[in-house]
């Protein structure tokens, strides 16, 4: 997830004040997501 991140930053797809979405999964139905405001 944190690669993707940066590689969206760098390419400019992530803008100041954009709200930022971010899903996880895991093993054993481990989830987490978090909302971001970049």
């Amino acid at each position: 997830v944190m690669i993707a991140l940066d590689e969206a930053a760098k390419e400019g797809k992530i803008k100041n004040g954009d709200i930022v979405v971010l899903t996880s999964f895991g093993a054993g139905l481990t989830y987490g997501t978090i909302v971001l405001k970049w």
